[in-house]
């Protein structure tokens, strides 16, 4: 009997769960592909797809469904040119998994998946309810996503009760298995439960691209994209790199490295905003994208998606948070220096460290400094810092 499983299901779960049910005489690939996390290239590309659909599921889901359903390939297929996409996506399809000798280099840049296996565990209830045993959902293991879309709870990535990380490289499992370092069923989340607009808009990104449906991801329009938001700034590279650290509601490049678990160069990072185009992740390079598409009004959109590339002016949507959005620092730090103030006044309160900023100028000072602002400003700093998981 085949098992039955969800519709985003990752291959290796697939293949773990039809081992189970002995479809499979030898699970050792799958085992071997899930050691050390989600990094397989069955998992980011849909190798072997092939093979699942023809020996273990009997042409019951065709090697093109597992593909766009069960693997990060939509997600890689819609930052490519889509002249190389067919090509790639039948070579795997037809068994072809040596295709990423050819077409990697193409593609210059992919989505590498989570260092550790992610659960949530309204959605393991859910399967086991449905399908017996809980599975690892593709969504789930993209680097950035932090919280279900379903059930909006944040991902589970480690026991409980020993803290062993999930798909470690001596212990495999399914997410309703208990822990096979301590026998717990218990797990928790190592991921930052904090929430922004940054995060929001590329969590919605990566799920409508994983369903095919993010057109704005294409090279050419991005960069279109990229280029006409860049124009209309009509500020340095510096500057608006800020207003998109606040928009993600960090301190800096490093804290949004960590949240994205990708590669971030700072020198590399500004020329992107400065000349729109260089050579960066594609983690980042959603993220970008997705501050661009929330700064763009819908007529905007509709022309870039037909690749028709109107005036600058044409792309602001009035109704969006401007991109001069980050005001509030430039005000903060001129209120400090008029008062003859330290500097690092600003960044203390910027980060919400009001106790150190008490510590450094003087709670007379800091409080002087808050009722000086802008009532603009003070609220942006308020958001700002709230985001941060502070107060003022």
């Amino acid at each position: 009997m085949i098992p039955t499983f969800p519709k985003d299901a990752t291959i290796a779960s697939i293949e773990l769960a039809c081992w189970r049910a002995s479809r499979i005489p030898d699970v050792t690939p799958a085992i071997r592909s899930m050691a050390g996390g989600a990094g397989s290239l069955q998992s980011r590309f849909g190798y072997r797809a092939a093979t699942l659909s023809r020996t273990v599921l009997n042409g019951t889901t065709s090697p093109e469904t597992i593909l766009e359903k069960h693997s990060m390939f939509p997600l890689i297929a819609a930052l490519a040119s889509t002249q190389v996409v067919p090509l790639w996506r039948n070579a795997i399809a037809n068994g072809n998994d040596a295709a990423r000798l050819r077409y990697l280099p193409v593609l210059h840049q992919w989505v590498k998946p989570s260092r550790r296996l992610r659960l949530c565990r309204s959605c393991v209830l859910s399967d086991l309810e449905t399908h017996g045993t809980g599975h690892w959902r593709v969504v789930h293991q993209v680097p950035a996503i932090r919280f279900c879309h379903q059930h909006d709870e944040v991902l589970h990535d480690e026991c409980a009760d020993c803290g062993s990380a999930f798909g470690g490289k001596d212990k495999w499992a399914l997410p309703s298995d208990p822990c096979g370092h301590c026998g717990s069923l218990n797990s928790r989340s190592s991921l930052s439960p904090l929430k922004s607009d940054g995060y929001n808009a590329l969590a919605d990104l990566t799920v409508r691209a994983l369903n095919g449906q993010a057109p704005e991801l294409e090279p050419e329009i991005r960069a279109a994209l990229l280029r006409h938001i860049i124009q209309l700034a009509q500020t340095d590279a510096e500057t608006l790199l800020d207003q998109f650290l606040d928009w993600w509601a960090v301190n800096d490049l490093a804290e949004l490295k960590n949240l994205l678990q990708t590669t971030i160069c700072p020198k590399t990072t500004t020329r992107l905003f400065r000349e729109g185009n260089a050579p960066v992740s594609a983690q980042l390079w959603m993220a970008i994208t997705a501050f661009a598409w929330e700064h763009t009004a819908d007529a905007g959109r509709c022309a870039l998606l037909m690749h028709q590339y109107p005036n600058t002016r044409d792309l602001f949507d009035p109704s969006t948070t401007p991109l001069r959005g980050s005001e509030f620092r430039t005000e903060l730090a001129e209120i400090v220096r008029r008062h003859n103030l330290p500097p690092e006044l600003t960044g203390l309160l910027i980060s919400g460290q009001v106790r150190l900023g008490h510590l450094l100028a003087g709670g007379a000072n800091v409080l002087m400094v808050i009722d000086s602002l802008s009532s603009h400003a003070l609220s942006q700093l308020t958001a700002h810092v709230r985001l941060r998981g502070g107060s003022l």
